[in-house]
């Protein structure tokens, strides 16, 4: 019998036996429709949550950069523009965008953290805002993350993994590991939605400099002696790479005194001066301060006759 008798009878009608072969051949071809459709569904619905943890890890790299560039200058109370720099957490202070400054924050500084918590894979940013901090305000040192102490705390990015698998890389880097030295900052972010398995993970990465930190001075003198007991001490050539004003203290380690602001044994708060003694060996020093706190100390040990 030919296969076309199974399809029809003598009559031409379709047979049973052919109407159930035709279901058969359609269900089969529904459902390779259907798994491939269900495939690329899948795929489509991957691709748009990586994209969308991709673009939130990128939303968040663009706001802690912004946050960093526009970090406030350090002042001689609060002299650490950033209190705290390791591989998974930093701390800054910045000027809010916003908002009233309050009577007791003037510059309307608030203090930022971002942390990542590696157990969930979120990075969460938190703050102090300007209406908490005055000239005494510490942020809260407990590590975990988020922590507590902090006011907004959020998660901005999620699926970072970083710290994943046996791996351990830094979300941030610096170019110094001295507080008040640190001029650039690196943000790495590395963004998987389904790690082990699937697609490649994504980086998310900038490096900016950040321009309001401040430089210490640097202290020098010379010292000339004129008879009589009178050396000439002039340190005019000390500097500030900020070019900020300096204040100077000079010390002398044979003597007790205090003038103006500087502490005990100092001899003078000018620049220039004549210094009047006693004849013989004398160890002077000159400390050089900015505005933000920041100093340099030089010191020479000479005769005076």
């Amino acid at each position: 019998m030919r296969g076309g008798d199974l399809m029809r009878s003598e009559r031409g009608e379709f047979t049973l036996i052919g109407l159930m072969m035709a279901i058969s051949i359609f269900g089969v071809v529904l459902m390779a429709t259907y798994g491939a459709f269900d495939v690329f569904g899948r795929n489509v619905r991957e691709t748009q949550t990586r994209t969308e943890a991709t673009d939130r890890a990128r939303s968040a790299t663009d706001q802690m950069s912004r946050q960093l560039r526009n970090m406030a200058t350090p002042t001689a109370i609060q002299p650490n523009a950033v209190t705290r720099a390791s591989d998974f957490d930093v701390i800054f202070e910045t000027v809010a965008p916003t908002g009233t400054p309050p009577a007791a924050n003037p510059q309307n500084v608030e203090f930022v953290r971002y942390c990542l918590a590696s157990g969930t894979r979120t990075l969460y940013s938190m703050e102090l805002p300007p209406a908490s901090v005055t000239a005494a305000t510490v942020p809260p040192t407990a590590s975990a993350c988020p922590g507590t102490g902090w006011s907004n705390a959020r998660a901005v990015a999620g699926d970072i993994v970083n710290v994943y698998g046996g791996a351990s890389r830094p979300v941030f880097s610096y170019d110094s590991t001295t507080l008040n030295a640190i001029r650039r900052v690196a943000i790495d972010l590395f963004v998987d939605t389904t790690p082990g398995y699937g697609s490649a993970e994504q980086e998310v990465s900038t490096s900016l400099d950040l321009r309001n930190q401040d430089r210490p001075p640097t202290a020098t003198f010379t010292h000339t002696s004129a008879g009589g007991g009178v050396a000439v001490l002039d340190a005019s050539g000390s500097t500030d790479p900020d070019n900020d004003p300096l204040t100077y203290c000079w010390y002398d380690a044979g003597t007790s005194a205090t003038v103006g602001t500087c502490s005990a044994g100092s001899i003078a708060d000018s620049q220039y001066f004549r210094y009047r003694t006693t004849a013989g060996s004398h160890a002077i020093t000159l400390v050089v301060t900015d505005p933000s706190g920041l100093s340099s100390t030089s010191s020479a040990t000479f005769s005076i006759t």
